[in-house]
């Protein structure tokens, strides 16, 4: 039976994580890329703005944009330009993302087509916090770990 390398994702709005499976029963691997740390978000006003109108005494409010949403789809942005350049660098055959409910809908978005494709699993858990010992336990209905 050939084996299949999957790749696995821990991502929540400011750090993710990227292990490899080699194979059945080979355990976790750090990847290449260990972990990718997000930009802080940039700081904008705190309050809409407001614009004049060309003609007359007019005034409407400009929509307010939404730093941590742009941050966290920048960086679920960077974490799918990673996966890209480590499939055409041969590093996985499969994909396995666990991430926040919210993180997990930027990254779906972020993902170009040829990578969404292998993905074999998604997870809505944050686990960027267990320990490394303790992951598998939580792939067991995905992976043969």
């Amino acid at each position: 039976m050939k084996t299949s390398k999957t790749m696995i994702v821990l991502a929540n709005s400011r750090v993710a994580k990227f292990f490899v499976n080699p194979g059945r029963g080979s355990g976790l691997v750090p990847a290449t890329v260990e972990t990718l740390q997000a930009a802080p978000p940039r700081l904008y006003a705190d309050r809409a703005g407001v614009s004049h109108s060309r003609v007359g005494p007019g005034v409407s409010a400009v929509e307010q944009s939404d730093p941590k949403a742009q941050a966290e789809a920048e960086f679920a942005a960077s974490i799918c330009d990673f996966l890209e350049t480590s499939l055409k660098q041969g590093d996985y055959k499969q994909l396995v993302i666990a991430a926040g409910p919210h993180m997990l809908s930027s990254i779906r978005k972020a993902l170009s087509e040829k990578v969404s494709k292998l993905v074999i699993a998604e997870l809505d858990k944050d686990l960027t916090q267990v320990p490394v010992m303790e992951l598998p336990k939580h792939f067991d209905d995905v992976l043969a770990i």
